[in-house]
């Protein structure tokens, strides 16, 4: 055995082992070295081979590979002089792989080499490894062919491996020249002429051999007794065949072709016409019919053997020739092997496989075996070329490539295959192939959705011909924005329609250069709303569907401030205006003292009322000084400010609904029936009408002649609440505790140079017994549009309309001891807009 020194070569990068990270921990810090723990390395090759002269292992030649034990981290150089000794690297597990020569290379002089060593790195030391290398193939030589019987000559001895070729074994080869082929079984064959000059092919035995293996290969005829008999040697097997006459007087199986030597198609291509071995039995049926494939393409199909016996193939083997499509009609009298379905799955992806070859033979049930007949197929490559790639439309995510092929095959054989997040592996995509021209496909098919470009793999008969980069596009967009005090709305502006809902769902919107939260989402109507702005600020406002890559596209940016925030007036009511004021109001008709009927005495009120400054009330209604009979039955004031209640500060506002009658009808005098007596007129007058109590902004006035009321609603306003807010007491009366108050808001702004309302709402407030907080929000359906106006009105029910509607809808309660009729009263305080 002999020794190899290893190489040294100073100064030497060294890549990839451990992830490239060996070479930087030899400047990282001590704690980094502690915390891995770091090992020298140096490798050597030994020479174990025992191969005969001049067979050697040449350390340039061979090839190492170096990798984890795990085998998460590996490397290789070509040449074992490459590898940089002394290195630094993690300690661990380690395994080297070392070869030289192809092990798959049949022939003489074709010696290749293996090798393999497991060592571990350990950590503050210098390993020493070697790795021994031996033979990867085994040698064959050639010896003495001698024939004792006259007449019989040994014309060649063929050795043949699985998908090798069938190698002559040469009589008389050089000194030192070997037939190398690969290990694992191998069949023999001898030719011999007979006495009568007919040529005999034989099937003589299979051996067994293993790498590194020498054998011997001799032949001779013999006679024992009156039979000749072929004996033939490879190492240490021996194999006897007598020749009969019967044998060799019987016609071996033949097979029949009609190729040419050479067979040229292109890959993917099936042949115009079928290409077809015939098998025909001779003097003796068919034992076997071996098929051997020699083919780069169909080495990757799984389960198809490099050799088989057509005539008894396996289970496993069937499946996979059904699998391409091969399905041979033979049995022991012969029968045809197409070769077309074989053909139309080769593939070319470099020169090297671009040549297959399928090799035929016959052997009958003596021995006789046929001559070995072989196609040969040259695939010649279908070019792809990539004309355009479309990019992928965000949202719709559909993507086109545009490929050049002549090959009428092509769709077919095209597929994309799209890199996948989940399985971590590129899975095939559904396409829609066009013919768009002479020798011209476009490709179209679907990416996942996301922003990042997308690299696809086109395959052709299932190979990868080319990696396309699919950009990412966005669909043309441009926003409008609707700034309100502290919200937005944004409104997608699509320059395809269809693509609207698309574009919402997949919105990035950008405030001042920063990504905003998007607080809701409408796809269906193209709007997106943001809140968290600041009131009377300057924004700009710009959107994208991209997200996660450098280089967005935008939107045209659009700057827009937002509206101020404001508050109704006096919205507290703590600021007070006179309101009702009137001195010996009569409360009621006259009654008597006693039995006798002297009516002096009548009851009196006095009103000295405050209403809140800046809001409009019905009092000149409800209390017309202009009434035809005053007195409290026809007079009730039905707003006011009071003291007994209030939610905070010293005010709030009471609504009472009230009837009144500005002609009311003289009220008769009561006389004493009996005691007890009482202090007030029993005597209810027929009052007409009902009224709510009601406050508003704006203006009010009532004429008592015509009995028509006129309300201006509504205050100039810049700005839209998102909703009315306050506290509020209700007490309905209890002939009718299904009663409730009512909050009304409206704002308006113009429409086509017309004013209208764009938002309003309503809540009814129903009993409550302490104050209450109570909400009214508010919706903008139309886009842009700003507010001009605002009305706010509340009343102590729910009835609002006309005096008819309120009269018919209202229940009151008369209570003669005040002489008054009144029903539910309303309460209200520290009334907000919220933005």
């Amino acid at each position: 055995m002999t020794i190899l020194a290893h190489i040294r070569r100073s100064g030497c990068v060294l890549l990839c082992v451990a992830c490239i990270m060996a070479a930087l921990i030899a400047c990282s810090s001590d704690s980094a070295t502690e915390l891995m723990g770091i090992g020298r390395l140096e490798l050597s090759l030994e020479d174990e081979s025992d191969a005969p002269a001049p067979y050697s292992v040449n350390p340039m030649d061979v090839c190492l590979t170096l990798s984890t034990a795990d085998g998460t981290y590996s490397h290789t150089w070509n040449g074992f002089d490459r590898f940089p000794q002394g290195e630094q690297y993690f300690a661990g597990s380690y395994v080297a792989t070392a070869f030289s020569g192809d092990s798959l290379a049949e022939g003489y002089d074709f010696p290749a080499f293996q090798g393999k060593a497991v060592f571990e790195v350990v950590d503050g030391q210098l390993t020493e490894a070697t790795i021994p290398m031996k033979l990867a193939v085994a040698l064959f030589e050639g010896g003495d062919w001698v024939s004792e019987c006259a007449g019989f000559e040994i014309d060649k001895l063929e050795l043949h491996t699985p998908s090798g070729a069938y190698q002559v074994v040469e009589r008389e080869a050089p000194s030192g020249s070997f037939l190398c082929l690969r290990p694992g079984a191998t069949q023999l064959y001898t030719s011999l002429l007979t006495p009568e000059g007919q040529s005999v092919r034989l099937r003589v035995a299979e051996v067994v051999t293993c790498a590194g293996l020498l054998c011997g290969v001799t032949a001779s005829v013999s006679r024992r007794g009156d039979i000749p008999t072929l004996e033939v040697k490879c190492g240490a097997s021996t194999t006897s065949m007598p020749l009969s006459d019967k044998l060799l007087q019987s016609a071996p199986p033949t097979l029949h072709y009609d190729w040419a030597e050479e067979f040229v198609i292109p890959e993917g291509e099936t042949p115009s016409e079928p290409v077809v071995v015939r098998a025909i039995a001779g003097g003796a049926e068919i034992a076997h019919i071996y098929l051997s494939i020699a083919s780069p393409s169909l080495s990757a199909v799984e389960g198809l053997p490099k050799e088989c016996d057509l005539l008894s193939l396996t289970p496993a083997q069937r499946e996979a020739f059904a699998s391409v499509g091969f399905t041979p009609a033979v049995s022991q009298s012969g029968g045809e092997i197409d070769f077309s379905a074989l053909l139309s799955e080769l593939v070319c992806v470099d020169a090297s496989s671009g040549i297959s070859a399928f090799r035929v033979e016959a052997v009958d049930v003596n021995g006789l075996a046929s001559e070995t007949q072989q196609l040969t197929v040259v695939t010649t490559p279908v070019d792809i070329e990539v004309k355009e790639i479309s990019p992928a439309l965000m949202g719709v995510n559909r993507a086109a490539v545009t490929v050049a092929c002549q090959s009428a095959k092509f769709p077919s054989h095209i597929a994309v295959k799209l890199p996948d997040a989940a399985s971590e592996d590129y899975l095939e995509a559904k396409c829609d192939i066009t013919q768009i021209g002479p020798d011209c496909w476009r490709v179209e098919f679907t990416v996942p959705s996301g922003s990042e470009p997308v690299e696809a793999r086109l395959l052709y008969c299932g190979k990868v011909r080319d990696t396309v980069t699919i950009t990412r596009v966005q669909p043309s967009f441009s926003i409008e924005v609707d700034t309100y005090a502290t919200t937005a709305g944004v409104r997608i502006v699509a320059a395809d329609p269809e693509l609207t809902s698309i574009i919402t769902s997949g919105l990035h919107l950008y405030i001042n250069d920063e990504e905003s939260a998007l607080y809701q989402r409408f796809p269906a109507e193209g709007f997106v709303s943001v809140i968290g702005l600041k009131p009377s600020h300057t924004y700009t406002f710009k959107a994208t569907m991209m997200s996660g890559v450098a280089e967005k596209q935008f939107t045209p940016q659009v700057t827009a401030r937002t509206e101020s925030v404001r508050q109704l007036p006096n919205s507290d009511f703590e600021h007070r205006e006179r309101g009702v004021t009137y001195w010996n109001l009569p409360a009621g008709g006259r009654f008597s003292q006693t039995t006798v009927e002297i009516f002096n005495q009548c009851n009196f009120i006095t009103y000295e009322q405050e209403v809140p400054e800046g809001w409009a009330n019905t009092n000149a209604k409800t209390f017309c000084l202009k009434a035809t009979n005053k007195n409290s039955w026809y007079m009730q004031p039905s707003v006011s400010l009071t003291r007994s209640t209030a939610h905070s500060g010293e005010y709030s506002v009471m609504l009472s609904s009230v009837a009144f009658d500005p002609n009311g009808e003289p009220i008769p005098d009561y006389a004493q029936t009996g005691q007890p007596y009482l202090s007030y007129s029993p005597v209810v007058p027929h009052i007409s009408y009902r009224a709510s109590g009601k406050i508003f902004l704006g203006t009010y006035s009532f004429d008592h002649a015509t009995l028509t009321e006129h309300y201006s609603e509504g205050i100039p306003w810049s700005s839209r609440p998102l909703s009315l807010n306050g506290y509020y007491r209700f007490l309905p009366v209890e002939a009718n505790l299904s009663a409730s108050g009512l909050a009304r808001v409206e704002v308006l702004g113009k429409i086509d140079g017309t004013e209208q309302v764009i938002a309003s709402s309503e809540a009814l407030l129903p009993i409550a017994s302490t104050f209450t907080a109570f909400s009214v929000p508010l919706r903008y359906e139309h886009f842009g549009v700003k507010a001009t106006a605002i009305r706010v009105m509340f009343a102590s029910s729910a009835y609002v309309g006309s005096i008819e509607e309120e009269t018919a809808g209202l229940i009151t309660i008369d209570d003669p001891r005040t002489a008054t009729s009144v029903g539910g009263r309303l309460w209200l305080d520290n009334i907000t807009l919220a933005y």
